[in-house]
């Protein structure tokens, strides 16, 4: 059975990024069919209200034609 590159990387690097500092920031992950982005918080938000609107260029991700490409994402659940 064949290893994959990863198993043979030394773990104690990764020990060293995980043990830095992260203070209250958060990650949030916008989910939709077909992607996915996420951004960085300062802290964690409590409902989705808090959670800001985002958008991407649908264009450079193929979700959207012609040059009206703007996508924007509203949230509708928070887990």
């Amino acid at each position: 059975m064949a290893t994959s590159a990863s198993s043979h990387l030394n773990k104690s690097i990764k020990q060293m990024y995980m043990s830095l500092p992260q203070g209250e920031k958060v990650q949030a992950m916008y989910i939709w069919v077909d992607g996915c982005k996420t951004c960085t918080l300062d802290c964690e938000l409590k409902c989705i209200e808090e959670l800001p609107d985002w958008n991407f260029d649908g264009f450079i991700t193929f979700q959207s034609e012609g040059s009206n490409s703007d996508m924007y994402l509203s949230l509708v659940a928070m887990f």
